[in-house]
């Protein structure tokens, strides 16, 4: 969208930050969990939301976080959701999210 002259891509996020807070670039495009985090650590730094774009899929949906088991491991799995489940509703992974500086209603039911 923004043209190939106009978007770097780089291999680490320190990198990014780096040039973000020395002027060598305008703006940078992080997660929302980690770009509360950085900016947590940079005073300065100001997180904007991304409005969604028809063009840019991933700027319609939320992400998710993935934990990989074995398949047949469906014990563990159940214990998985459960214990997240549990933590959602004591509002737990909300208040962990608040303390890093990140929005907890990207938790869904943990804000």
């Amino acid at each position: 969208m923004l043209g190939p002259d106009a978007v770097h891509v780089y291999q680490a996020t320190d990198g990014m930050i780096t040039d973000l807070r020395n002027g060598r670039v305008d703006a940078a495009v992080l997660n929302s969990s980690e770009a509360g985090h950085r900016a947590k650590q940079s005073p300065g730094l100001k997180v904007a939301q991304v409005k969604p774009d028809p063009g840019v899929a991933a700027s319609r949906t939320r992400s998710d976080v993935v934990l990989a088991i074995r398949r047949d491991a469906t014990g563990l799995a159940k214990a998985f959701d459960d214990d997240i489940r549990g933590l959602l509703a004591k509002g737990t992974i909300g208040s962990i999210l608040t303390k890093y500086g990140i929005d907890p209603r990207l938790a869904g039911g943990a804000g």
